[in-house]
């Protein structure tokens, strides 16, 4: 978050229209977690959702430059009802009737409710794969527009990271969610590298691509990231790109010496495996 958002009242965005919603400067949060104000930010883009308990939502959205300054062409608000819906295997889903709205607002259209209180978040329904991919990388929710999170201070701007919240356990996620995280990470062999770069390719950003063998026909997904273990000779990083029955290809992240040099390339027989090197087990 832009350090010159962060801290700066809510207020001084939508003076017309946050007083209108009835809310206190400072209250405690409500511990029903259908009630309340949610907030998700992500690289300028910011968004607000007021849940009123009574079956009507209003959701604010603006994006700020790069001073953390809102631009005034780019603000919306969007208001209407809003329903719990509740499955038999515990799930919660919140949908807002946005029917009307523009495709990108749209995406918030349906969140799964997690938590109660000051801890309490929305999935979105939409994001739920990719959220799925980063708990099983290393327990966190990855970026930020996937999820709202809860007001604790109605002050100000909460200030918390684009990437890397860490994730409920995976008890508490809505079973949906929680079954699409890989518990036991895919451990793959690099079968084949294709066109490892020089030290004199003007391309020095270009990744490598290799071709890795699973073992298993199922579970990769597109961008996943493979990572080679604790204590292997390369650090190696890469996304898939193209996911196969039994294999995958992954762009490999090239390292470069001060002279541009490439160094630690990925050979044939390097494991790989979905599970960051850094991330404690799942739970």
């Amino acid at each position: 978050m832009s350090t010159a958002l962060a801290g700066k009242p809510i207020a001084a965005f939508w003076p017309e229209d946050w007083p209108a919603l009835g809310l206190a400067q400072s209250e405690p949060v409500d511990p029903c977690a259908e009630r309340g104000l949610y907030f998700s930010t992500y690289v300028g883009t910011h968004r607000v959702l007021h849940l009123d308990g009574e079956g009507r939502f209003t959701l604010f959205l603006w994006r700020t430059d790069r001073n953390g300054l809102p631009e005034a062409r780019r603000q919306s608000r969007h208001e209407g009802a809003a329903r719990i819906v509740r499955f038999g295997d515990g799930d919660r889903r919140l949908d807002l009737d946005l029917e009307n709205a523009p495709p990108a607002v749209r995406w918030d259209a349906a969140l799964y409710l997690v938590g109660t209180g000051c801890d309490s978040l929305l999935l979105r329904k939409r994001s739920m794969h990719d959220l799925a991919v980063s708990i099983g990388w290393n327990s966190t929710l990855g970026e930020s527009e996937r999820y709202f999170s809860r007001y604790r201070d109605l002050k100000a701007v909460p200030d918390y990271r684009h990437v890397g919240r860490q994730a409920p356990p995976l008890a508490d996620l809505p079973k949906s969610i929680r079954g699409l995280v890989l518990r036991d990470p895919i451990v793959g062999r690099i079968m084949q590298v294709f066109d490892p770069p020089g030290a004199d390719d003007p391309d020095t950003t270009a990744p490598v691509m290799v071709v890795i063998d699973k073992g298993r026909k199922d579970g990769v997904r597109h961008n996943m990231p493979f990572a080679a273990p604790a204590g292997a000779e390369r650090h190696l990083i890469g996304w898939c790109s193209a996911p196969e029955a039994r294999s995958c290809a992954v762009r490999v992240k090239v390292n470069r010496r001060a002279d541009g040099t490439p160094t630690g390339l990925p050979q044939v027989g390097d494991i790989v495996t979905s599970r960051a090197p850094s991330a404690p087990p799942l739970a």
